[in-house]
């Protein structure tokens, strides 16, 4: 009964969380689904002050989180690191702007983070039910932290949570659950629900900072479901051993501020109450939590050396199915592991497309390329198409679903690089029919991120731009008796086959007329003095269908590149 009321209750409350979210620091950006950017890379090896972002692989999941650099960041003095939680439908970069903590960080010299919520809209799992599947936010804290740790001069006795609302609730949840990590803890807004679960393994410095007019997250909480904050607050004073009558300071009209003091290992309870303050984050209220949150430093018997990073899942040979979204829609993909995949070694990847119809199991079995991946020693990602029947959808058929299916594979691509040693200057894209098409498509719109390119018996519409930032390497392979993709192109619709090679050894800058030859039984004209090599194999017998010996030819293809 409890679980139901949680999810009911909880899910008319979140719709309205960040309704009234203001801010003392100028008007939030808009919602965006911006990519974290890494930091550049510098020849000393120092990362320049600025704000960048991250990917990591968290519970199985693939999570972002953005930081920012202070200013007279060595890389060898260790900082603190100030953690801030978004509310709910709120952003990382919203956070930014709302709390100003960048710029604090520029003055007072700590890194700040702002990790983003999972679902759309994002917000935090922050209570502690483990009957209920949500993703699990303080494992995914703890990544972060770890993350950071690995990569910057992080002081660990001094790393500190915050957040707002739905987050400010995720900051309650972190102090439970990760006292043994985090110095203290500051809440603004929070969302406490009522008999969760709290158990710190130490006393935690906790700040509370909420508007008495709330109305969002009401100060005197909601019957079966929020806590009300001045209980809240006592609660901590409980957890933490205080003296439980606080003192009270009520000079300023504005805010009436309880402390709870006589607390156990040096720490203490405030709650902070702004008089007439509707649910918003408070207007001194940056400054106010770190001044708190700064003073504190966790005891040195509690910090733990740096573990090695989780091995991922799909570490081991074999079929695996993956889900992620992209571009506000869930998709998936079929990837392969070699059964001499080693962890420690960067791996070359073959994308490969289905056509029409199909599916990325119909893929592996028509293609059989895993059997190849084996041998060679590569992986393999079998991506699936939309619609119904599964499709790619190229400009001549939805003018938008182009970035959509170029964006899926850049994806895919980010995500094996969470999860997967891949060896970046050997990404290759491959298809068949309509697939062939998507896969030329990619090679047009992220020339820089694939190494070669192949195509069987593709579909190649007229008038579709392609203009590659950089010449790729390309092989076709078309039957010239193909009565679905015809050789000779459909007439407004398709573009023949010689020709559409042809527009490649342009952009491949190939300077010479086509050398002709027999291979094998193949007509084969190749492009030389080429920026990039360019080969067409015309098959004399045969129709629409990927031939017998075409993964060893394309693969010798790929492996020379």
């Amino acid at each position: 009964m409890k679980n139901t009321l949680l999810v009911v209750a909880g899910l008319l409350l979140v719709a309205t969380m960040f309704m009234a979210t203001t801010t003392s620091y100028g008007a939030p950006s808009p919602q965006t689904t911006e990519t974290p950017a890494a930091p550049p890379e510098s020849d000393d090896g120092l990362i320049e002050p600025g704000d960048y972002g991250a990917s990591i692989v968290s519970a199985g999941l693939l999570r972002h989180y953005f930081f920012h650099i202070p200013t007279g960041y060595d890389g060898e003095t260790p900082l603190p690191m100030l953690i801030s939680f978004h509310g709910f439908t709120s952003t990382p970069q919203q956070n930014m702007i709302t709390t100003g903590f960048p710029r604090m960080a520029d003055e007072k010299g700590f890194i700040a983070v702002f990790p983003e919520g999972y679902n759309d809209p994002a917000g935090w799992y922050a209570h502690d039910d483990a009957e209920l599947e949500f993703p699990d936010d303080v494992q995914f804290t703890r990544d972060v932290i770890n993350d950071m740790r690995a990569r910057y001069a992080v002081d660990p006795t001094r790393i500190y949570i915050t957040g707002f609302s739905n987050g400010g609730g995720m900051a309650h949840r972190i102090g439970c659950d990760m006292a043994d990590v985090v110095a203290a803890v500051a809440a603004a807004g929070g969302t406490h629900i009522n008999e969760d679960p709290c158990a710190p393994v130490r006393p935690v410095p906790m700040m509370g900072l909420h508007g008495r007019e709330d109305s969002i997250t009401p100060y005197h909480g909601t019957p079966d479901l929020l806590e009300s904050i001045p209980e809240w607050a006592r609660e901590w004073a409980i957890y933490n051993g205080c003296d439980l009558t606080p003192t009270v300071d009520d000079s300023d009209e504005t805010v009436y501020v309880e402390q709870w003091n006589g607390c156990e290992q040096g720490s203490t309870v405030i709650l902070r109450t702004y008089e007439g303050m509707e649910h918003r984050w408070p207007p001194d209220g940056s400054e106010i939590v770190w001044d708190f949150v700064s003073q504190y430093t966790l005891p040195a018997e509690y910090v733990e050396d740096l573990q090695p990073a989780a091995v991922s899942e799909y570490s081991k040979p074999g079929d695996y199915r993956i889900t992620l979204f992209s571009v506000d829609e869930l998709r998936s993909f079929v990837l392969h592991v070699p059964v001499n995949y080693d962890p420690n070694t960067p791996t070359p990847v073959v994308f490969s497309y289905h056509d029409f119809g199909s599916n990325p199991i119909g893929n592996v079995t028509q293609t059989r390329i895993t059997l190849l991946a084996d041998d060679e020693n590569f992986i393999v990602v079998f991506p699936q198409g939309r619609g119904e029947p599964l499709a790619w959808f190229t400009e001549a058929q939805a003018p938008e679903g182009i970035a959509t299916d170029t964006e899926f594979f850049v994806n895919i691509l980010d995500r094996l690089n969470t999860e997967l040693n891949v060896d970046n200057n050997h990404v290759f894209v491959t298809g068949f029919s309509l697939g062939g098409g998507m896969a030329h498509r990619i090679a047009c719109d992220v020339s820089e991120r694939v190494t070669a390119l192949a195509v069987i018996g593709g579909a190649h519409f007229i008038d579709q731009p392609c203009e590659p930032a950089i010449p790729v390497p390309v092989i076709a392979i078309h039957a010239l008796d193909d009565e679905v993709t015809p050789y000779t192109g459909i007439d407004d619709v398709l573009e023949p086959i010689d020709e559409w090679v042809n527009e490649w050894a342009v952009h491949n800058g190939c300077a010479a007329e086509p050398e002709m030859s027999m291979v094998d039984g193949f007509n084969f004209v190749e492009w030389t003095a080429c920026d990039a090599p360019t080969q067409l194999y015309t098959v004399l017998t045969g129709g629409h269908t990927w031939f017998d010996g075409t993964n060893e030819r394309i693969w010798d293809f790929f492996n020379q590149q």
